[in-house]
């Protein structure tokens, strides 16, 4: 399932008890067929901090993700896009732009949300920007 979601791992960091933030993920298959795979996740989202106690959160979230078997990855909703994004590279420490013609998977958590565009998994800031989310290439196994 990671390697459909394009991810190398999920992240679980807990620096309790001063100042903390905790964020796990818990993944699980749900009555999949050979045609139609449906995975949940159960996410829990913790943050506390005595400096900056407005960041202070806490939530616990279930999203249900179909796979597309065409791109091999795992979404939440889909859509068709005819626009251009300016994507800035971590890696390259550049940006370029980015021509999107097509129907684009999109899995959000709350105010993050994630696009795989050619190949590629990109989050969308505030100001509209593209980022690059994992350097890396997936090898699929049938």
């Amino acid at each position: 399932m990671y390697q459909a979601m394009h991810i190398a791992t999920f992240a679980e960091s807990d620096m309790r008890p001063v100042e903390y933030q905790l964020f796990t993920v818990k993944t699980q298959l749900l009555n999949s067929t050979k045609n139609r795979y449906r995975a949940k996740l159960t996410i829990h989202d913790e943050s506390y901090s005595e400096r900056l106690p407005a960041t202070n959160h806490e939530y616990n979230r279930q999203v249900l993700l179909d796979f597309d078997p065409t791109r091999h990855v795992f979404y939440r909703t889909q859509e068709h896009m005819a626009r251009s994004f300016t994507v800035y590279s971590f890696k390259t420490q550049k940006e370029t732009t980015l021509r999107v013609k097509e129907t684009v998977p999109i899995i959000d958590f709350d105010k993050s949300f994630y696009y795989f565009i050619d190949g590629e998994w990109y989050s969308k800031s505030s100001t509209g920007k593209l980022y690059k989310q994992f350097y890396g290439t997936y090898k699929h196994v049938y």
